[in-house]
C-alpha cells in the first residue's frame, strides 16, 4: 500500500462555561487545550511516513503477539512487513466490551519497545492511546519486531493502527 499522506489528531480540549449570573450578560466559556496536535505526514514529510497499517488483535488465552515484520491484511493481501522502518505513529483502541485491562509491551522474544525499553502500558477497556515518536523508536528488524498483548479477559480485543517510515 502507497501512502498518500497520514494524519494524526491528538490532545485535549476542555470547554467550561462560567456561570457569572449578571442579567443582560452572556456567561462566557473559557477553553483550555493541551497537547494539540494535528501532523501531516507523508513519503516526504519530516519524519516520513511511507507504510501505515490498521488492524485488529484478538487474544487467545489471554495472550497475542503482534509481528511488526508480518502484518496481516487479509486474505486478499500479503503481509505488510515494516522491517527497517521505525514507527512513528501508533493509535491502540480496546474494546469497550473487554471485560478486564490488556497490558502492551514489547513482545518476549523479539522484542520492539513501542513504550521504550521493559515498559508496559495498560490498556482499559474504550480506552484511546495515540503515541506520536518521530524518529524516536528503533528500526523495525529481527531482534526488535514483536508486540505482545495479555489480559485476564480471555479474548480481548485491540484495534491498532500504525505509521510507519
Amino acid at each position: 500500500m502507497a501512502v498518500n499522506s497520514a494524519n494524526l489528531k491528538a490532545g485535549m480540549i476542555a470547554r467550561e462555561t462560567i456561570a457569572f449570573g449578571v442579567q443582560g450578560l452572556a456567561d462566557p466559556t473559557m477553553e483550555s487545550a493541551q497537547g494539540a496536535t494535528d501532523v501531516a505526514l507523508s513519503p516526504t514529510s519530516t519524519p516520513a511516513v511511507t507504510k501505515v497499517w490498521a488492524g485488529r488483535v484478538t487474544l487467545s488465552s489471554g495472550a497475542a503477539t503482534l509481528d511488526l515484520a508480518a502484518l496481516d491484511r487479509g486474505a486478499e493481501l500479503s503481509d505488510l512487513n515494516l522491517s527497517g522502518l521505525k514507527v512513528q505513529a501508533i493509535g491502540i483502541f480496546p474494546a469497550s466490551a473487554n471485560t478486564a485491562l490488556v497490558d502492551a509491551t514489547a513482545g518476549a522474544s523479539n522484542g520492539y519497545g513501542i513504550f521504550g525499553a521493559g515498559n508496559t502500558r495498560d490498556l482499559f477497556a474504550g480506552g484511546r492511546y495515540v503515541d506520536y515518536s518521530p524518529e524516536g523508536l528503533p528500526d523495525v528488524g529481527g531482534a526488535a519486531k514483536e508486540i505482545d498483548f495479555a489480559s485476564s479477559d480471555a479474548d480481548a480485543i485491540v484495534d491498532v493502527v500504525i505509521y510507519a517510515g
